[in-house]
């Protein structure tokens, strides 16, 4: 059987496959996880003068951006955006890191006795460099007595404390109480103006949510601190994906590391045109045709996850 190294971290992959219908190329890594990669992509996209750090946090950015189920697909246009992608990820804090960590045994916790695997090269996953700030991670966890864990040769085994699940609790509800919403979308179409008007309206009718967006003079489809603070403090986003703008997608995708409830949105054309990359069109989009048909759908969306 043919055998290949993962292009991000160039570990030896688990298991490979090949579609040779497609050209697409399906990767089990043990550290970046399940992706899909186009055979133009592995073949002649070079990755030398990526940084290692930016290679390790692109390998988080896989691991929480793909499934067994839904493989992330990296193309040629992704992989020569890898230090624009991980921009984001360079601004969390010690802290949020630390809480990811806590945040993700909760979630994978079905029950409040389970206990949960956490392996010495998932610590991409968590936007760590190295193992041992994995396992610096899990000690302190474990001090702070929100964890007990079975340490292991290559994982810890750990399950939370009570005090533990206080803890995740208060994570998730950080942002309960907010007001803010912040709206991701292109700004170079002909109904822009008229698109943030409209959920702008759609958000304050929904228990008075105060819709907000980037300066598009400072946007450059990069992620600027800005655009990071105002989707930190959001109760939800909105990312409408008409026109396949990149920055678009990298928002969506750092709310959701984060945690954050993301409303999707797209122009019917381009959904039935199936224009969504792949790596989005497995989650539930919102289609419109008009305003307003969008905004009525809207405050339905709202108030179910509100």
């Amino acid at each position: 059987m043919e055998t290949k190294n993962c292009k991000i971290c160039e570990s030896p992959s688990n298991n490979f496959e090949e579609d040779l219908r497609s050209g697409i190329f399906f990767f089990t890594c043990p550290q970046c996880g399940y992706y899909q990669i186009t055979e133009e992509a592995f073949e002649d996209i070079n990755l030398e003068s990526i940084t290692e750090d930016d290679k390790t946090l692109f390998s988080g950015h896989i691991r929480n951006n793909s499934n067994r189920e839904n493989f992330l697909l990296l193309n040629t246009e992704m992989l020569l955006k890898i230090p624009e992608i991980v921009l984001s990820y360079k601004r969390l804090t010690v802290m949020e890191k630390v809480d990811s960590v806590l945040k993700y045994l909760g979630k994978e916790a079905v029950t409040l006795t389970d206990f949960v695997d956490i392996y010495l090269n998932d610590y991409a996953r968590f936007f760590l460099f190295k193992p041992n700030s994995l396992v610096t991670i899990i000690d302190f966890l474990r001090k702070q007595k929100y964890i007990r864990i079975q340490d292991k040769t290559d994982h810890y085994t750990c399950k939370l404390t009570i005090e533990g699940w206080g803890k995740y609790e208060k994570l998730k509800e950080i942002n309960v109480y907010s007001k803010k919403v912040f709206v991701a979308f292109g700004f170079n179409t002909d109904f822009a103006e008229g698109l943030f008007k409209t959920v702008q309206s759609a958000c304050y009718e929904c228990n008075e949510f105060n819709a907000v967006k980037s300066d598009p003079s400072q946007h450059d489809e990069k992620i600027c601190d800005k655009i990071i603070a105002d989707i930190k403090e959001s109760r939800f986003i909105v990312a409408d994906f008409t026109g396949q703008n990149q920055g678009v997608y990298y928002e969506a995708g750092y709310a959701m590391g984060l945690g954050i409830p993301v409303i999707r949105t797209c122009r019917e054309d381009e959904v039935d045109n199936k224009k969504l990359h792949f790596d989005t069109r497995q989650y539930s989009h919102i289609s419109w045709v008009n305003m307003v048909g969008l905004k009525k759908q809207l405050i339905a969306k709202i108030k179910r996850i509100v």
